[in-house]
């Protein structure tokens, strides 16, 4: 029988050899398509381009912020002893069924209490010649906030009051509690991404958009080494600045500036490209008019709407893609520019508190094909990846 050695490892190479006493060995060797520093500093990309967690704040339950008090509805102040009321009440409702001897725990007691509220229940009265009558009496249901006595719930030692006030915020009383405040949302999904706002993009430069990679958290081996379709919604917007020295041109129609073409390319995680394409440009007869008010610097940001990007890419363990865009602006200003300061970009998933301001400038309008043009309302910059069968 043969003997085995086995080195684990991705592509395997057989190699049968003999040793002095005849007896056949069979070797399994690696040939590994990419050295461990390489696939370290996969992994290390991967790592650096993760969301940061979630920070584990604990809030305060008597103060807010700013140090003062914190108050209910009503407007009384919180308490530890309310706190400490209200979370006892909670407790005491839990259903538990544990028993010794036959006799009700405290929180039966509690429990079933609270559960007899609203039901019907007899109430027997005398009558003169000794007869009795039984009446149905129902209970109210705001009988659960009415005060009782600990002691009316079993509870030993000194009796307290106890009223159930859902006014009273829980405080410390949370089921599946996030420990250190570590995210587990979307932990299952074989990808994740990282992208930034208000990014840049001058003309003629490739500019990353995002990084599309494995998310390495995930141990569900069937949703791993597929095709994902990506669909990408990207807020965009305009930009023109500079800085005029010599004589100022007022002329509306001569100064604008416009998306020409935009192109797409996909890297790996060595930087090499794995294809370049155009895409259908959607602004393609829209551009930003302005007419500026002095010769001063100025600058102006328009949004004119999203761009929709569809991409397909696998996802396998420790892949990793970066999801460049490229720009030509096609621009027309004639004014006299200090030392070439004219500066026209696109700026990708523009922040809503960007999409239109102005300095120097004294107007800044859309115009398609000729006539003034308003974009869709604003929307955030949006990605979802579909696994393709």
């Amino acid at each position: 029988m043969p003997t085995i050695f086995l080195v684990l490892g991705i592509r395997t190479l057989h190699i049968n050899k003999y040793d002095k006493n005849h007896n056949n060995i069979r070797f399994v060797y690696i040939i590994m398509s990419e050295t461990l520093c390489e696939l370290l500093a996969r992994r290390r990309k991967i790592l650096n381009n993760r969301k940061a967690p979630i920070r584990l704040e604990v809030e305060n339950p008597y103060t807010d912020t700013d140090g003062n008090q914190k108050k209910d509805a009503s407007g009384n102040p919180i308490t530890s002893y309310r706190i400490y009321e209200r979370r006892k009440a909670e407790i005491l409702q839990y259903n538990k069924t544990s028993n010794v001897k036959g006799k009700l725990t405290i929180a039966q007691k509690y429990k079933q209490t609270i559960e007899s509220m609203g039901r019907m229940s007899n109430k027997v009265v005398e009558n003169a010649d000794g007869s009795s009558t039984t009446f149905g009496v129902s209970r109210c249901p705001d009988d659960l906030y009415l005060p009782t006595t600990s002691s009316a719930a079993g509870i030993p030692g000194p009796p307290f009051i106890i009223q159930y006030r859902p006014e009273v915020p829980l405080y410390g009383y949370a089921l599946n509690a996030q420990q250190f405040g570590t995210p587990d949302i979307d932990a299952m999904d074989a990808w994740s991404f990282n992208t930034g706002t208000n990014i840049q993009s001058f003309s003629g430069d490739w500019t990353t958009l995002v990084r599309i990679f494995h998310n390495i958290d995930n141990i569900d081996s069937e949703q791993v080494n597929k095709e994902y379709q990506f669909n990408m919604e990207i807020p965009i917007g305009l930009y023109v600045a500079g800085d005029i020295s010599g004589v100022l041109d007022i002329d509306t129609s001569s100064n604008y500036i416009s998306i020409d073409t935009i192109d797409v390319q996909i890297l790996d995680h060595r930087g090499v490209i794995l294809s370049t394409y155009a895409i259908s440009n959607v602004f393609n007869d829209i551009s930003m008019n302005y007419v500026l008010d002095n010769s001063g610097n100025f600058n102006a940001i328009q949004y004119i709407g999203n761009l929709p990007l569809d991409i397909t890419v696998r996802i396998e363990t420790l892949s990793y893609y970066e999801i460049q865009l490229k720009f030509n602006i096609k621009k027309q200003d004639l004014n006299d520019y200090i030392d070439e300061s004219y500066v026209s970009s696109v700026y990708m998933n523009l922040t809503s508190n960007n999409i239109g301001f102005k300095t120097n400038i004294d107007s800044v309008q859309l115009v398609k094909g000729g006539t003034p043009y308003q974009p869709l309302p604003y929307t955030d910059f949006t990605i979802t990846g579909i696994a393709q069968t």
